[in-house]
């Protein structure tokens, strides 16, 4: 994570995110699950999220805004530069 990321998310005062992935049900060769996401001080739970077959591993991806978990996106240099309001957070389990 970089550093402008890091203080974004205030990662000294919530220094650990995790991903629970649980009720996996397969769906044709892909699967569906209820997935709960905590970062920062909040908790995001999805109900029916998809994740995909890819070769050897399962992947998802979990698309939200900085505004999802209380967040202003950071601008830089007197807002010449802003970072849009999107996270994109992709994740893979692999198969045994």
């Amino acid at each position: 994570m970089s550093k402008d990321l890091k203080g974004t998310v205030k990662a000294a005062e919530f220094p650990n995110s995790t991903v629970s992935i649980t009720e996996i049900k397969q769906s044709g060769k892909n699967y569906k699950c209820s997935l709960s996401f905590f970062i920062t001080d909040k908790t995001l739970k999805y109900k029916d999220f998809s994740l995909y077959t890819v070769n050897d591993k399962i992947q998802g991806t979990l698309n939200l805004k900085f505004s999802d978990i209380g967040l202003e996106p950071p601008v830089k240099m007197a807002g010449l530069i802003k970072v849009k309001d999107d996270i994109v957070i992709n994740f893979y389990l692999y198969k045994n």
